[in-house]
């Protein structure tokens, strides 16, 4: 059945980095969003192989700035820390990408470190989505069903492109929200970056507790796993995530480390008040 939805104007999708987040945006940009074709490029030449095996890309590049040339979009989709320098290759292609966007769950660092040049083609973006799973296999087309999805603008894009890779967004089943590359930063480490560290936390904490000559751990209930479902979640990337945002992460881990204490400091005193309030707040924003 035809239809009258707008087309972004993405003809020619350049992923570079196809894991899960790159392999589930090229599965869909094929399947929802009327891309022609799809080149990618990754760095570990299984997950090419299989990526074009699989038919979510449709070529295979040897390099990113080979996967960038001619693509009315480029997508990064790698570790925090090797995106900027990605993005400067890109940039440099002959000939140049019309956009360059990025997946990156942080982005003042990573946009501050761009070169003018690299500025003048580049958006950033952060899908709010993800699994606990890495790596091509676990790609699929619907991931980012109504997914927030965060744009920050360098000033240096043109209008059009912007208004392009939001409608290229939006036929992915997402919805993106164009906000400041800092407020972004501190929304994610409340929001994002902060559960890790608790989670990790926590598991350490009580994968060391022993009582009664009994492991805490041999009796952990939902709740627990609950909280700790992403605890050691790839350890490397999690590290450049937390280590490129660690200003904000700080600060919030300031303040959930005061809010312990006075937890704490109730129960000390016997504040029955105190203690109600504290799970009445945090009932209510629930």
């Amino acid at each position: 059945m035809a239809t009258d939805r707008t087309h972004s104007g993405v003809h020619r999708l350049a992923v570079v980095g196809v894991g899960m987040m790159g392999g589930s945006l090229a599965l869909a940009a094929r399947e929802r969003a009327d891309v022609d074709d799809v080149v990618g490029f990754d760095s570990d030449s299984s997950a090419l192989d299989e990526a074009l095996t699989r038919g979510i890309i449709t070529e295979a590049a040897c390099s990113a700035a080979e996967a960038a040339a001619y693509a009315d979009l480029v997508v990064v989709s790698t570790p925090v820390r090797s995106i900027p320098s990605l993005v400067e290759e890109c940039a440099a292609s002959d000939p140049r990408p019309r956009l360059i966007t990025d997946m990156g769950s942080t982005k003042s660092a990573i946009m501050g470190n761009l070169s003018p040049q690299a500025r003048s083609l580049f958006i950033g973006g952060h899908p709010m989505c993800g699994a606990a799973d890495s790596g091509v296999k676990y790609a699929r087309p619907d991931l980012f069903d109504g997914a927030a999805y965060f744009l920050c603008t360098t000033g240096n894009a043109f209008p059009k492109l912007f208004a392009m890779l939001q409608q290229f967004l939006v036929d992915l089943g997402a919805k993106p929200t164009h906000i400041d590359p800092e407020a972004h930063d501190q929304i994610v480490a409340v929001v994002s970056h902060l559960p890790h560290v608790l989670a990790n936390a926590l598991m350490t904490h009580a994968g060391a507790f022993t009582a009664g000559g009994k492991r805490a751990l041999q009796w952990v209930g939902a709740s627990f796993t609950d909280l700790t479902r992403v605890a050691g979640a790839n350890p490397t990337m999690w590290r450049d995530i937390f280590l490129e945002n660690s200003e904000a992460l700080a600060v919030s881990l300031r303040s959930i480390s005061a809010e312990l204490r006075e937890f704490s400091d109730a129960l000390a005193s016997g504040n029955a008040r105190a203690v109600t309030e504290s799970i009445d707040s945090a009932g209510a924003y629930r």
